[in-house]
């Protein structure tokens, strides 16, 4: 009798990896199995320097779709747009060291607070707007006024789990740069929201309105 071996596969929160991230990640790899690759797009990279210096060539310090696969055991890390998650062939007690180091260091890449990129988040959120709005009608402006966050929240929820899951830097944590810097292009789309989601419901009774149908 034996005890049959199955893989271990876990997803993650929205993560945002550093160089430094990635040195780690290779240096479990490199320590515990026979050989690894890395792939972006079209390209295959032997090691993590090899990537770096082939972007610093072009001047790109921030990459999308990256994948770690490594060989005797097999274990494949997906650094994706849409999703970051590990697959490991198997949960022997081999395998299964290599991948609580390297969940590890994945899970200190969510971004923070990760809770609220979470779906269940915004399901609990509407929840709590709906059954207030039932059983306490005084407080409908406050919820009128906190939909339009609420909306901003998702629309933002949804840029970072459908295009942006997976954030690759190509330069240390100590070395990154400030957040307005680092955020800008988002922080621009949050402002076009709140401000179109806010105008929307001043200037548009009808639209307000139907929200007051919706939550009621």
């Amino acid at each position: 009798m034996k005890k049959v071996e199955r893989p271990i596969t876990k997803e993650y929160l929205p993560v945002k990896i550093f160089l430094d991230d990635l040195l780690v990640i290779e240096k479990i790899l490199n320590e515990e199995t026979d050989s690894i690759k890395i792939k972006i797009d079209d390209m295959e990279f032997d090691s993590v320097s090899e990537l770096v210096s082939f972007y610093e060539n072009k001047n790109v310090e921030t990459v999308f779709n990256l994948e770690i696969d490594s060989s005797g055991p097999y274990i494949s890390i997906e650094l994706r747009r849409l999703w970051t998650k590990i697959y490991c062939s198997s949960d022997s007690v081999e395998v299964s060291g290599i991948y609580y180091k390297i969940n590890q260091v994945l899970e200190n890449c969510l971004r923070k607070p990760s809770f609220l990129y979470s779906y269940y988040t915004i399901y609990i959120i509407a929840g709590i707007l709906f059954i207030s709005q039932i059983f306490s009608r005084s407080i409908e402006k406050g919820l009128l006024i906190a939909a339009p966050f609420y909306i901003c929240w998702v629309i933002w929820n949804g840029y970072i789990r459908l295009g942006r899951n997976s954030i690759i830097y190509l330069y240390n944590r100590r070395k990154k740069k400030g957040f307005w810097k680092r955020n800008a292009d988002q922080l621009v789309l949050l402002v076009i929201t709140v401000i179109l989601t806010a105008a929307i419901t001043y200037y548009f009774p009808s639209i307000t309105d139907f929200v007051k149908k919706i939550i009621s």
